[in-house]
């Protein structure tokens, strides 16, 4: 669950909601572990439904509450860990040390409910959890900025979160997994074309490789540099290695996951890339990006009608969701539901505040056209209007 913050400062939420991110991420390197990913997780903030129905929405065993309380350069971390069914508390414990010891904090309440579920860490897991360099104060409030605005995976988050990222590595240059975070939103920038694919994918490629000189078991950076080698160099058999190198390494991270199985789903590798995409919506089930592109694997094997109702459910949770309706209107496209993708552009463009007439007028000349000539007038028709 979204941590709490104690310090009644609302300019402090980015920092307790960082630490929600970083004890998550620290969580899902134990392979033995299903964690549930940030997006879900966040969605539950604030939220006053019982811990049984969040446990029972989220397919969980048991639940992590906690509060954070942050004093100028210190820092408090409660923790509790929670059964769902039956309700049962577990274990509970409080942290605190100085700023720059938060992440030895965090890593000794990931190895707490690790110990006290049972599950046993591999060497490489422990080494993980008690590898990172102490960051400076100043370099990590950066940085954990820039996470907060990442996440919201838009052009303004996007660009406040390379800004952040930039200050944390200023601050202090051998900070890898700042790197690792800043090659992760160029990719993200580029997928949902906020920026162009060459800009982008090049300084993905940068900043993934800086990373992995100063850390080779950033699994991030991995999947950032695989997907550079899949989409920029079209080196598929190392853009393979990577991904499997960074699922070997954060086996319970939604992103790698879902790029792998973008990946797989290309190469024509239908039934993979379905696996590992259910493995990413289990991981991150209440995920608007993961429940689009889940999906996707449908358009490349040619299962429209399956494609269309699973987006069409998506669209039921979030109307508003601009990527599944784009992947909508692309499987009625290929389905030849050419009247159907037109009603949905136009209720798509009132929906992001078109007015009916407005819409109706502009995509008159599409719905004759296809009227006309069928799908051909209909492309015709697409191509005049993108010139």
């Amino acid at each position: 669950m979204p941590l709490q913050n104690l310090s009644n400062d609302p300019q402090q939420e980015y920092f307790v909601d960082g630490m929600t991110d970083e004890l998550i991420t620290d969580l899902a390197k134990i392979g033995n572990l299903r964690v549930i990913s940030r997006t879900s997780v966040m969605s539950y903030k604030g939220t006053r439904k019982s811990l049984g129905t969040i446990a029972g929405e989220l397919n969980v065993d048991a639940v992590v509450e906690g509060t954070v309380l942050r004093s100028g350069n210190r820092v408090r971390v409660t923790a509790q860990l929670l059964g769902a069914s039956p309700e049962r508390h577990l274990w509970a414990d409080s942290y605190q040390g100085d700023l720059a010891d938060v992440l030895s904090l965090q890593d000794r309440v990931a190895r707490s409910i690790a110990r006290e579920i049972r599950v046993s860490l591999t060497p490489e897991e422990q080494a993980h959890l008690t590898s990172m360099q102490p960051p400076d104060p100043e370099a990590y409030d950066a940085y954990v900025r820039g996470r907060h605005y990442a996440s919201q995976i838009n052009p303004d988050g996007f660009e406040k979160a390379v800004v952040n990222f930039g200050r944390a590595i200023e601050l202090q240059p051998r900070y890898a997994q700042a790197y690792a975070d800043l090659a992760e939103a160029y990719c993200w920038a580029v997928g949902m074309q906020m920026t162009p694919a060459h800009e982008g994918l090049l300084k993905a490629r940068q900043a993934a490789i800086k990373a992995l000189e100063m850390d080779d078991t950033l699994g991030q950076a991995h999947s950032s540099l695989a997907w550079v080698k899949y989409a920029y160099e079209w080196n598929f058999p190392e853009a393979e290695r990577e991904f499997r190198r960074s699922l070997e390494l954060n086996p319970g991270a939604s992103w790698p996951l879902l790029w792998y199985g973008m990946y797989l789903a290309q190469a024509n590798r239908i039934e993979e890339s379905i696996a590992n995409m259910k493995k990413a919506q289990q991981v991150d089930p209440l995920s608007p990006v993961v429940n689009s592109l889940a999906l996707t694997p449908m358009l490349t094997g040619r299962d429209y009608n399956v494609a269309i109702e699973g987006w069409l459910k998506v669209l039921e949770m979030d109307r508003t969701n601009g990527l599944a309706r784009w992947l909508l209107t692309t499987a009625y496209e290929r389905n030849g539901d050419f009247s159907k993708a037109i009603d949905l552009q136009e209720e798509t463009a009132v929906l992001y505040g078109e007015t009916k007439e407005s819409a109706a007028q502009r995509f008159q000349p599409l719905r004759r056209a296809y009227q006309s000539l069928g799908s051909k007038g209909y492309w015709r028709a697409m191509e005049a209007e993108a010139r």
